[in-house]
């Protein structure tokens, strides 16, 4: 995943994928404008955008990154979203009935996500024992997966 940070006059600009709450928290508490397939900001929020860039990001910044393998010990689940770990959109339902779709640089070695639960409250599911791959993790979100008791991770190749 790419990030993007640079000073343009008093304009700090950010170049992100795009994620639904990241971006309402970037407009209504950080009056944020995305002009030209980026993030604008007043520089002298510099602070806060960063923290809220490690909020949904996992991103620090630092761009050193690894590749994880990752084991789930539980049953995963969300409801009405994407399944987000460290930062990363591992899976994403949009239904109970239509399946999930795997995140950018995930690979799943084992299982697969699933959808589930009702018309109005579907969930998107990773059931225990599923084994993928997320490439180019930052370096930084590392420390947060390796304390969820629910995952199993081991580091395959660091960058």
């Amino acid at each position: 995943m790419e990030i993007l940070i640079s000073t343009v006059g008093d304009k700090l600009r950010v170049k992100c994928a795009s994620r639904e709450a990241f971006n309402r928290q970037a407009k209504s508490k950080l009056r944020g404008r995305y002009v030209d397939g980026a993030w604008e900001f007043d520089s002298k929020d510099e602070t806060r955008v960063r923290a809220l860039l490690k909020k949904h990001f996992a991103f620090s910044g630092s761009y050193e990154t690894v590749d994880v393998k990752i084991t789930a010990l539980n049953q995963l689940e969300v409801e009405c979203g994407p399944l987000i770990l460290a930062g990363r959109v591992v899976a994403a339902a949009e239904n109970r009935d239509g399946g999930a779709t795997i995140g950018p640089g995930v690979i799943f070695e084992k299982g697969k996500p699933q959808s589930g639960g009702s018309r109005q409250c579907w969930t998107t599911i990773i059931r225990a024992g599923a084994v993928w791959e997320i490439h180019q993790l930052f370096e930084t979100a590392l420390e947060d997966l390796i304390a969820n008791s629910a995952l199993s991770v081991e580091v395959i190749e660091k960058q």
